[in-house]
């Protein structure tokens, strides 16, 4: 995936986005995201994103047997330098393939003053 931004006074969230059934076996999802900034080195976190809880459940938004968690990658608004952005995303469960993920993706997002 990848993001231009031509902004640089702006401040962003950047956040992931999954996209599960309601089948899926676990409370959370461990992912290595790489972001590569322009003119950096490729930089790589592992995020451990709760999909649900034992007291409310599913988290996020759903709709029949479907839902979407966002959650932040970074833990406030942040400036980004003008140029290409790209993130690459690879799940780092025990169990490979991983079933009932239908999408997993990243969101840039501007903050509005």
């Amino acid at each position: 995936m990848k993001f231009d931004i031509t902004d640089t006074s702006s401040f962003y969230n950047i956040y992931v986005v999954i996209r599960h059934t309601d089948a899926y076996r676990y409370n959370n999802i461990f992912l290595n995201i790489t972001t590569q900034s322009p003119n950096d080195t490729p930089r790589t976190q592992l995020l451990d994103i709760s999909l649900a809880d034992n007291t409310k459940g599913w988290l996020g938004s759903g709709m029949d047997d479907i839902f979407d968690r966002r959650a932040h990658i970074t833990q406030a608004p942040i400036r980004l330098k003008k140029g290409t952005y790209t993130f690459k995303l690879q799940q780092a469960m025990r169990e490979d393939p991983l079933g009932y993920v239908l999408s997993a993706g990243i969101r840039v997002e501007k903050v509005q003053p």
